[in-house]
């Protein structure tokens, strides 16, 4: 038989499983995201208007290189050819 939704319901002990996420709380936002498999990825709070460094990488995860100066970047995006960052 398979669970209704209404069927489900919270069991066992609550326990958190990231630290620091990044959030805005007034607009409802936190930088995270979760597969079907469990899988989690999250950005950290710390440091999180901090400078960052944005890197080249093969297909294969090799760094190939190092992409601009330093800076407070958000949301880069690839052109079509994937030669340049915007």
């Amino acid at each position: 038989m398979n669970a209704q939704l209404g069927d489900l319901e919270l069991s066992g002990e609550a326990f958190p499983v990231a630290e620091q996420v990044f959030r805005i709380p007034v607009i409802g936002f936190a930088a995270f995201g979760a597969s079907s498999t469990g899988a989690l990825a999250f950005r950290s709070s710390s440091g999180a208007f901090s400078r960052r460094q944005l890197f080249w990488f093969d297909r294969a995860g090799k760094q190939l290189g190092t992409l601009g100066p330093p800076g407070e970047y958000a949301n880069p995006r690839l052109s079509p050819d994937g030669k340049l960052v915007a």
